[in-house]
């Protein structure tokens, strides 16, 4: 089964939320690699060894990393214009030692650590400047940093600015990628990079939604996957897919994920798909899953809760009037960010017929247990792992879940009522339903 990997499920929203999640990525990405660093980082000069410069920047990120959560455990209140500035201190140290790296490289697999470096580094001087030139945008609409992360709807109205910013960094990325791809070789960066721009895309589409506009996004997005090949189709099935379900398509057309999907398996059949016939019989077969999620689908969930027992899904269709299910990870920092609102529902409705069932894919026991504990869950726990180890089929695999955060609001006929449960998407539908 594909597994998006963790950039792109950030990535695939295309929401005003996921774009604050999407400037404050590099920061988290650094705080996961980070952990591994032991040594103090030293003066990139005296340094000779792409290992010692790889380490060095990995240290570093942490050292930095640690000084603004010092400044947090101390009670300072954190906002994304004091993060700018570490991003900026990161994101040129990690540049100058990936530049350092590509000067002494002597074989392809080196050249591939200084181009990540550099890359990393860019990316971060990117998403710091776009971060302070979103918070000076909403303060001259007198939006607070509060709104942006609370009541990301409140940033609409700025959001195709900040979209349309050019930094210094992001014109030196499109240089960097430009002669990457006269190369021919780093594939998986430039995959990394062209599904960035798609996901940037399609919110700038999203802000000012109309027919046209999608369909030259989508018949774009489709000669992406012959150019990028086939480890980025299923991406980039689900960013066009994703933005087709969105209120602004849905109010534009209410059939056009379905009209969407029929045309992305008559390009996958069609020879103006250059994939392998390998590739082309897979993918259609991963579409076949998702049908399997779609609204009108019917649910027949099964799996282990983390006291390893299993649970009754007609049990819980027949106490509940609607069950929320949330495919999720607990490394996946969206799922975390749709918690807050799932808690106000849980509160709001539970007492009214709602259950919520979280189904943790791709993910270790021990992990699920502990963000539970942390976030204090107080609904339906299933574990992928237990429901492997117990020789059940894993329904992330077989509903076809390919990113996470997937939620699915399920009638009591065990029927798909909505196939985007999210956010601001799901408080609607909730009030609409109760």
């Amino acid at each position: 089964m594909y597994r998006l990997p963790r950039f792109t499920a950030l990535s695939l929203s295309v929401s005003a939320a996921a774009f604050t999640l999407l400037l404050a990525l590099p920061l988290f990405a650094q705080d996961t690699d980070a952990k591994s660093g032991k040594a103090a980082a030293k003066p990139l000069e005296q340094l000779n060894t792409i290992a010692e410069i790889e380490q060095a920047v990995t240290a570093f990120s942490a050292e930095i990393i640690k000084e603004f959560q010092s400044l947090a455990a101390a009670g300072e209140k954190m906002t994304q214009e004091k993060a700018a500035p570490y991003l900026e201190k990161m994101g040129s140290y990690a540049l100058a030692g990936g530049e350092k790296i590509l000067k002494i490289a002597k074989d392809d697999a080196e050249k591939l650590t200084g181009y990540r470096l550099v890359t990393q580094g860019l990316s971060t001087q990117d998403s710091g400047e776009k971060s302070q030139h979103l918070i000076k945008l909403a303060k001259e609409e007198g939006i607070s940093e509060e709104d942006i992360m609370k009541h990301p709807e409140k940033i609409q109205k700025i959001l195709p600015k900040v979209l349309a910013y050019e930094t210094a960094a992001s014109k030196r990325l499109e240089a960097l990628y430009a002669d990457i791809e006269k190369e021919g070789k780093f594939l998986e960066l430039l995959v990394q990079y062209r599904l960035k721009k798609l996901a940037m895309e399609g919110m700038k589409l999203q802000s000012g939604f109309t027919l046209e506009s999608f369909e030259k996004y989508k018949n774009e997005a489709w000669q992406a996957i012959n150019k990028l090949g086939g480890t980025a189709a299923s991406a980039i099935w689900q960013l066009v897919s994703q933005l087709a379900a969105s209120p602004e398509a849905q109010k534009a057309d209410p059939k056009l994920q379905e009209k969407t999907l029929a045309d992305f398996v008559a390009f996958v059949k069609s020879d103006k798909c250059t994939l392998p016939q390998e590739k082309k019989d897979s993918l259609i077969a991963d579409l076949t899953a998702e049908k399997k999620t779609a609204v009108g689908a019917e649910l027949k969930l099964y799996g282990k809760t983390l006291d390893d027992k299993d649970f009754d899904w007609n049990s819980l269709l027949a106490k509940n009037k609607f069950v929320l299910v949330k495919f999720t990870a607990s490394w996946c920092g969206p799922c975390k960010g749709e918690i807050p609102g799932m808690l106000e529902a849980y509160k709001k409705y539970h007492g009214k017929g709602l259950e919520i069932v979280s189904v943790y894919v791709w993910d270790k026991l021990d992990e699920v247990k502990k963000v539970v504990k942390e976030e204090k869950l107080p609904w339906i726990i299933v574990s992928e792992e237990l429901t492997e180890k117990s020789g059940g089929e894993p329904q992330g695999k077989f509903y076809g879940i390919k990113g996470v955060p997937t939620m699915l609001l399920i009638g009591k006929d065990g029927k798909v009522i909505a196939d985007n449960a999210r956010g601001e998407t799901l408080q609607k539908k909730l009030a609409e339903l109760f």
